[in-house]
């Protein structure tokens, strides 16, 4: 299905680096105008990386070409695991979404607010789901098993809802540690595409901005 005329197609290019202070799907087994479609993204128009970065910063989703087996939505308006004061609208939306595709994984960085957060799910169901949101102090998520890969990245974190954080020793133990953003660009690495493409080179292509509000 295209989403999209051709009229107007731009230069393909190669991927931007992202991540800090952006939000990020990464679906796998899925192709472009696919996920777009998932997504219900409306006024699609082709955009390369340069182009689809700066508007993922801004209002819109970009929807990256192919990366291997992975295809990443990204944007500052996909929604996030809510707080006390808001919904987490992107649970929901991750059981859907594994559904129709192999794996879908969400990371979310803001260090404003210290909201640092990571999951995967598939064939409807969350395997791993993490998020920390420090302006509150709050443990959002915290269901799953650790993976192998946040065993390996040393991924050890204070807790104010372990039973072991009523010691008043708890907070002074130097064997754990507060999430951050480096946190999230790390594991989202060890679990599918590096956003930051130090490692993994991929050749020019064209992706798709929609608008998911």
């Amino acid at each position: 299905m295209n989403l999209f005329k051709r009229k107007t197609r731009p230069t393909p290019d190669t991927p931007k680096p992202f991540g800090r202070q952006c939000q990020w799907l990464a679906l796998k087994g899925a192709d472009t105008q696919f996920v777009a479609a998932a997504l219900k993204l409306r006024s699609v128009t082709p955009a390369n990386w340069a182009t689809g970065i700066e508007a993922a910063y801004a209002d819109k989703i970009f929807v990256s070409p192919p990366l291997g087996q992975w295809v990443l939505a990204i944007g500052v308006t996909l929604p996030d695991a809510g707080d006390a004061h808001h919904i987490d609208e992107i649970t929901p939306l991750l059981l859907a979404l594994s559904k129709m595709f192999e794996e879908v994984q969400y990371f979310g960085s803001h260090r404003v607010i210290e909201y640092y957060g990571w999951a995967k799910a598939r064939q409807g169901k969350i395997l791993r789901a993490y998020a920390y949101l420090g302006e509150a102090g709050t443990t959002l998520w915290n269901s799953g098993n650790k993976t192998p890969a946040e065993v390996e990245l040393g991924f050890n974190f204070f807790d104010e809802a372990s039973p072991a954080a009523e010691d008043v020793n708890y907070w002074q133990r130097t064997d754990l540690r507060f999430p951050d953003e480096e946190d999230v660009l790390a594991i989202a690495q060890k679990w599918s595409v590096d956003p930051l493409f130090k490692a993994q080179r991929y050749g020019p292509g064209i992706g798709v901005l929609g608008l998911l509000k």
